[in-house]
């Protein structure tokens, strides 16, 4: 239960790292990934919560 809980986090934690430096990039072009970083983990739970509420997540084929 735990496992895939922690995956579901980590995922959504990339997901939210990424396009927070993406965005970053292209807007102001610079890219400081230690700035993100508490952004990032904070996105990547908000994210888990709503797709455990809604089901954000793509089915599975």
């Amino acid at each position: 239960m735990v496992a895939p809980f922690a995956r579901t986090v980590v995922g959504w934690t990339l997901v939210a790292f990424l396009s927070i430096s993406v965005i970053e990039l292209l807007l102001f072009g610079r890219l400081e990934p230690i700035r993100y970083l508490p952004g990032a983990i904070g996105g990547g739970i908000g994210l888990t919560a709503a797709d455990r509420l809604v089901g954000v997540s793509l089915p599975r084929v």
